[in-house]
């Protein structure tokens, strides 16, 4: 593909997930701009209710979209895809933590590979309840794990996500390898995934199977994140204790 001139981080949420906005505004802005890169947006489609504007700074890259409350994840997705400004989207879980090299790394991937959808085949997972209980997963059949995923916005326009409330990144990378669309992994960041009570899809915990190794040491995960451990500990235990964003 050629040089894109913006990337959309697409980020939908909704006031239960107030805890974690902030953090996931923080992990957008410490992106790593290349010389000659492209810009970067993060679209924030919000669906109520309330408002989540005090928790959003005044800045241009930053874009809310308020929309109906009562529509599905899925619908939340394409909603997401319809008013991004990028030809490139990354798919930004508002809950999950984001290496400050993800975009610039995934979109020279994109460029280099030619292909329409990159991502990696490997995460970690976090219980935020409990400090010292993280997993890795490894795709056992070479699907891309949807949370990574960095994509052109003319394939999700040509095939939309599904209309459904969990799974969706799964599903919808499930019909794109039915439609023979070429995807690719490559050398891209770490990338954590939070489990808590508002996980979307939650996994069993802890997880079993073959695709599982764990439970790791929780100096591999802090090695990785530093700081930013902590204050997800901080800001969920604050909201699961007293409602209240951190």
């Amino acid at each position: 593909m050629s040089r894109p001139t913006r990337v959309s981080c697409v980020m939908p949420t909704t006031s239960s997930r107030r805890w974690c906005l902030p953090l996931a505004v923080r992990q957008f802005l410490r992106q790593t701009v290349h010389e000659g890169g492209p810009r970067t947006e993060l679209l924030v489609v919000f669906d109520g209710p309330g408002s989540v504007h005090d928790l959003l700074p005044r800045d241009s890259r930053i874009r809310l979209v308020e929309i109906p409350e009562g529509g599905s994840l899925g619908a939340k997705f394409n909603a997401c895809v319809a008013h991004a400004a990028g030809e490139v989207i990354a798919l930004w879980a508002d809950d999950d933590w984001h290496h400050r090299e993800r975009v610039a790394r995934s979109v020279d991937l994109l460029r280099a590979c030619d292909v329409p959808i990159v991502g990696s085949l490997d995460a970690l997972f976090h219980e935020l309840h409990a400090p010292n209980n993280t997993y890795e997963y490894q795709s056992p059949d070479g699907s891309l794990v949807g949370g990574t995923c960095t994509f052109t916005r003319e394939i999700a326009r040509r095939v939309p996500f599904p209309d459904r409330p969990s799974g969706v990144d799964t599903m919808w990378l499930c019909a794109l390898q039915k439609a023979g669309v070429p995807m690719t992994t490559g050398d891209l960041p770490p990338y954590i995934a939070f489990q808590h009570g508002q996980t979307t899809g939650r996994k069993q915990w802890p997880p079993t199977g073959s695709c599982w190794t764990g439970p790791l040491h929780g100096a591999d995960l802090t090695e990785i994140l530093g700081d930013d451990l902590s204050a997800y500990r901080r800001a969920y235990a604050r909201w699961s204790v007293d409602g209240k964003s951190a």
